[in-house]
């Protein structure tokens, strides 16, 4: 059926709160593809005066039926669901289909007709679901299965960064025994599969979104939206780890007190003076504070454990500028000296120009 039968079928264009006629107007249903689409798919959209039309409208379309020519009028949205459908009737000569009849009534005795049709999805058992899921996918194309799966995470994906979710669904699941990673199941809509924990244990699904992670740099936990964010990730980062990673390298050094981050050389020169002066140095901790209204975790560098000291190696870098313009670093500072309070630690900030000084005063602690 070609998109040129729904366009002679249209006999009026109106708008029904201005109540204006756009009749005259020209106008066409066209396939074409959405910019902001996730699968690229072309789809009949309506065009008037060479705009699309969005869904958010209150245009109606008055049209001759397809199959018994009768003069109908409707939304366009609803129209063009006949259209992506390839549905001929209008509602009068769809109620007349005595097939539909049969099964209508049937359902409003409490009966359920299955002969003429197979069973609807949400008849089918979780098993069946699971199963043609899974069979419907195998028998794409390999093109519609390379590109679903550009944005999708894999099985192997998935079992990859599985030991980093903390919870799903805004903390609604945290322990995932039982729970599998299912990566093509069926949904009815332009996508046509989506990624899900199923447990079939329960019989239940659970979506992926609003996942929890801990960060494998500085160990907090952070919140992503949907999976997919990290598709080909190497580490699960938060915002600012993932910040530092790309303009400093985050780097690990082995010390007998376990694996330290750094990022820089003087971190580096500083780790291994420490170890060779017989001083425990181990991660900063991530210490909590508040910016334009936001929590925001500050990593503190490194800690001294045994003299009750955080340490905060800087250099004059631009980065280290803007945020003391902006404030930001005022309220970093601040928090740390805060965390030292309460627990009657010192918190040290060390300059290239200062770290003689600073070894100095440590080897005479």
């Amino acid at each position: 059926m070609s998109i040129a039968e729904y366009n002679d079928a249209i006999v009026s264009v109106r708008d029904k709160v201005k109540d204006k006629e756009y009749s005259e107007m020209p106008h066409s249903i066209q396939v074409i593809t959405h910019m902001y689409s996730n699968t690229k798919t072309p789809v009949p959209r309506f065009i008037l005066n060479n705009e699309i039309i969005k869904r958010n409208n209150t245009l109606v379309i008055g049209y001759k039926c397809l199959n018994c020519s009768a003069l109908n009028e409707i939304t366009l949205n609803l129209y063009i669901r006949k259209v992506s459908k390839h549905v001929r009737c209008c509602d009068g000569c769809k109620n007349l289909n005595e097939i539909k009849r049969a099964e209508h009534i049937a359902y409003m005795k409490g009966e359920r007709i299955v002969e003429h049709n197979e069973l609807r999805w949400s008849d089918k058992s979780f098993k069946q679901r699971l199963d043609e899921s899974a069979l419907e996918f195998d028998a794409k194309d390999e093109e519609f299965k390379t590109s679903y799966f550009l944005k999708h995470l894999t099985l192997e994906e998935f079992t990859r960064v599985q030991s980093k979710i903390v919870s799903i669904g805004n903390g609604k699941l945290k322990d995932m025994t039982n729970w599998e990673y299912f990566p093509t199941y069926r949904i009815h809509n332009q996508t046509q599969f989506t990624p899900l924990l199923v447990n079939q244990v329960t019989n239940a699904i659970e979506k992926l979104n609003y996942i929890e992670w801990n960060c494998e740099v500085c160990d907090s936990n952070f919140l992503n939206r949907d999976i997919e964010v990290q598709k080909n990730k190497l580490k699960i980062l938060c915002k600012d780890c993932a910040f530092c990673n790309r303009v400093f390298k985050v780097k690990t050094f082995t010390s007998p007190s376990g694996k330290i981050n750094y990022q820089s050389q003087p971190e580096l020169a500083l780790i291994k003076w420490c170890i060779s002066n017989n001083m425990k140095i181990t991660n900063g901790p991530s210490i909590e504070y508040v910016n334009g209204g936001k929590i925001h975790k500050y990593k503190v560098d490194f800690q001294l454990p045994e003299k009750k000291m955080l340490i905060e190696v800087k250099d004059n870098h631009i980065w280290h500028k803007k945020q003391i313009e902006s404030g930001k670093w005022t309220l970093k500072e601040q928090s740390a000296r805060k965390w030292c309070v309460e627990r009657e630690w010192q918190y040290e900030i060390i300059f290239p120009k200062t770290l003689a000084q600073w070894k100095e005063r440590m080897l005479k602690l």
